[in-house]
């Protein structure tokens, strides 16, 4: 059967039924009819069809996996006209792939009875709703009086780094403390808000690996881990997705629903988009996570790590790894370093906060890796430092890229891995090799190194 006839089918077995909206009289021949006759036909198409003839409904809301019922009504008063038959009746789309997820996730969001569906529409009034719906215009005046009536925010961490339903970053290099802290912060908001769920994206430790950690300490059961598939995130394309970022953004929304979470934590930015150095890659991921965040009303703290960088110079907002749409979008993010001067002390430095002033820019905040109050392994606050002297001086610096360099060469290493690895480029690593060797061969240790190959830069 073609395409077009299957179609044409459809519509006169959809029509046939639906001309009788007392869907519990019609019999179960035709049901299974249009069953059997719709099934080829592609969700979008179908759905549409239905819900162009219950529009009369003040619902047709489904459960992802259910047949299609459609939502009881309230009877009209008497004398009105045909009143809409109080019991749900499944079978009218069952084994047919309708766009149930997106109904549910309207109605999950708390969309108000009687408000308009598009699908409900001809093609041509949902064209011009549309237009005439997506922007909306008010004076200044009236948006200021709307915000002053908003009620205050809650603070989540200290008094203004990360706000409730807010979106942004906490990143740093590795070993800082990034997850340690996070994970703190978790339990502490468990703690001050007992209503509240907060969800862990784990992309960093195993099981075994969390055990180690945390040997005896027992979470509130409020605090969520979610993982990933690594094998089925791979197989996107046949679940109908363009991408493994959209899969896994749409399997977080389901956990969030489905879990009732508040503030979701993802560890670390990686797990969930794959390439957030390009721009179109970023700037598609970043619309994404800002609307999972306004439809569930969530607060997002992404973990990301920094790019190879002078460790003597003070970290800033280019510091973080990735396009600079990262950090334009984003509510707060917020920057960790390790003190040189300090063993196992990690400083905090805010770097934006659309909605407060930046009041741990300078000084910055010094914590230490230790135990909390409740036995928490985390990062403990322990005063406040200017930045500058808690960094490592740039002769320091040099010295500690020489050792790196040095012991890459005795690894045998090429010119660009060492390159890759030191965040220098391949010229410099050349000129720094060289130097070590001389060095090395005029006091006698030049026989510990082996003999990289002295390569252009050009050379891979």
């Amino acid at each position: 059967m073609s395409k077009n006839s299957t179609r044409r089918n459809s519509q006169i077995a959809t029509s046939k039924v639906a001309k009788n909206l007392d869907m519990a009289k019609a019999s179960q021949t035709e049901i299974q009819s249009l069953n059997n006759v719709a099934k080829p036909m592609s969700g979008s198409y179908i759905s549409g069809q239905l819900a162009r003839h219950l529009s009369p409904l003040d619902e047709a809301f489904v459960t992802p996996g259910e047949p299609l019922k459609v939502a009881t009504a309230q009877p009209q008063a008497e004398g009105s006209g045909t009143t809409v038959p109080a019991a749900s009746t499944p079978g009218i789309a069952e084994g047919i792939k309708v766009d149930l997820d997106k109904l549910a996730k309207r109605k999950k969001a708390g969309w108000r009875k009687g408000q308009p569906n598009l699908l409900s529409m001809r093609p041509a009034e949902r064209r011009d709703y549309f237009v005439r719906q997506l922007t909306k215009m008010t004076s200044m005046n009236e948006a200021l009086e709307v915000g002053r009536k908003q009620p205050a925010l809650i603070p989540l961490w200290k008094d203004c780094l990360i706000f409730e339903g807010q979106f942004g970053y906490i990143f740093g290099d590795a070993g800082v403390g990034k997850t340690m802290m996070v994970i703190g912060l978790a339990n502490d908001i468990l703690k001050r808000f007992p209503d509240m769920v907060v969800g862990y994206l784990d992309g960093e430790m195993s099981e075994r690996q969390l055990s180690n950690r945390y040997p005896d300490y027992v979470f509130p059961d409020r605090l969520k881990r979610i993982t990933i598939d690594g094998q089925l995130r791979m197989d996107y394309a046949n679940a109908g997705f363009k991408s493994d970022d959209e899969a896994i953004i749409e399997a977080i929304r389901y956990q969030a629903l489905g879990s009732n979470i508040n503030v979701l934590i993802v560890d670390n930015l990686t797990s969930i988009c794959s390439n957030s150095a390009d721009g179109k890659v970023a700037g598609d991921f970043m619309k994404h996570i800002i609307s999972l965040k306004k439809e569930l009303g969530l607060t997002l703290i992404l973990v990301a790590h920094t790019p190879k960088r002078d460790r003597s110079k003070k970290i800033e907002r280019n510091d973080l790894a990735g396009s600079a749409q990262l950090f334009n979008l984003s509510d707060f993010v917020i920057a960790f370093n390790s003190c040189a001067n300090l063993p196992g002390h990690t400083y905090i430095k805010q770097l934006k906060q659309r909605d407060d002033e930046l009041k741990y820019y300078e000084p910055v905040i010094v914590c230490k890796i230790e135990k909390d109050a409740d036995g928490l392994m985390t990062l403990v606050e322990k005063g406040f430092e200017d930045e500058t002297k808690l960094l490592p001086s740039r002769e320091e610096e040099d010295a500690a890229k020489n050792e790196m360099i040095e012991q890459l060469l005795r690894d045998h290493r090429t010119f660009r891995q060492i390159a890759k690895e030191t965040g220098m480029s391949v010229g410099a690593v050349h000129s720094r090799a060289k130097r070590i060797r001389a060095k090395a061969c005029n006091a006698n240790k030049g026989q510990g190194l082996s003999d990289a190959p002295e390569q252009p830069a050009s050379q891979a």
